[in-house]
């Protein structure tokens, strides 16, 4: 009861690790040569995104990598439930096998 907003924030964003540039260069390779839809699915919240955006200074370029990126607060729905798997198969008619 006595946990402010500001304290649970941190404790919350506490968890988020870095995100080393090497990452995002294989992404950008993976993008460059095109043999992949590359689709990000995030179970996150509003709280996680806002401090990536805040304090991943890539996070757009990372974030431009994809051809659809989905975050679950936007769309409103959560892994592990299915409805979320096949809302992304449905939006790019994929095949469950292939994907």
């Amino acid at each position: 009861p006595q946990l402010n907003s500001e304290v649970f924030t941190g404790s919350w964003n506490a968890i988020l690790l870095d995100f080393p540039k090497h990452r995002l260069e294989f992404l950008k390779r993976l993008k460059k040569e095109g043999k992949y839809t590359l689709i990000l699915l995030s179970n996150t919240n509003h709280i996680h995104i806002d401090w990536v955006k805040e304090n991943v200074e890539f996070f757009e370029e990372f974030r431009n990598c994809f051809d659809a990126f989905y975050l679950s607060q936007e769309i409103n729905l959560r892994k592990p439930d299915a409805e979320i798997y096949e809302y992304v198969l449905a939006k790019h008619n994929l095949n469950p096998e292939e994907t």
